[in-house]
């Protein structure tokens, strides 16, 4: 039988984070994670882009009711309006937040 010690343990501050961005439709999106600037473009409808990161991404939706997002297998909830929408991704979920042209501070 396999001693399950043996396997180097991960701190969780060295965890990565997953999400998925899905468009259902064609939608203007910008993605940074922990402070870099990774993604922005408009996203053919059904295209997806995936992010890693380990604090924390931002993700600038020009369509919220156009996008799907997942974060580590979790939906968040967009909407169905057709609106600006602001969503930081953190280590234990997601927030939405006032939208802005630019990146927040960072948390």
């Amino acid at each position: 039988h396999r001693d399950l010690h043996s396997f180097p343990t991960r701190r969780s501050s060295d965890l990565l984070h997953r999400a998925q961005i899905t468009a259902i439709e064609s939608t203007w999106v910008a993605i940074s994670t922990d402070g870099h600037k990774v993604f922005g473009k408009t996203m053919a409808k059904g295209a997806t882009q995936d992010l890693e990161y380990s604090k924390f991404a931002f993700v600038h939706a020009g369509n919220a009711a156009g996008v799907e997002i997942s974060v580590d297998g979790q939906p968040v909830p967009m909407g169905k309006q057709p609106r600006l929408r602001l969503v930081e991704l953190n280590a234990t979920g997601f927030r939405f937040l006032r939208w802005s042209n630019d990146d927040p501070p960072q948390p």
